[in-house]
């Protein structure tokens, strides 16, 4: 899996911490795969196997800056922030 398909995957697992896939989180993702030119069918799978807990190899300053920005966004767009 490729580091940007690592990265979706992780912002699906961090979408299902607090036990529900909202959609408008599903839409946020979706949005934020296409920014990075992965294509639907390449999303679908992603969140088919986003149960396995593949973690993103070394990603660099930027990556890291940009994955936590999109993890901010996707933990306040359902307006539920889980305390686990």
């Amino acid at each position: 899996m490729s580091p940007k398909h690592e990265q979706i995957a992780k912002l699906i697992q961090l979408a299902k911490i607090d036990g529900d896939l909202d959609h408008k989180e599903i839409l946020l993702i979706y949005g934020i795969a296409h920014k990075h030119g992965v294509q639907k069918f390449q999303m679908d799978e992603i969140i088919r196997k986003s149960d396995s807990n593949t973690y993103p190899r070394s990603i660099d300053r930027d990556e890291n800056i940009r994955f936590f920005y999109q993890s901010l966004i996707l933990v306040t767009v359902d307006y539920k922030i889980s305390e686990e």
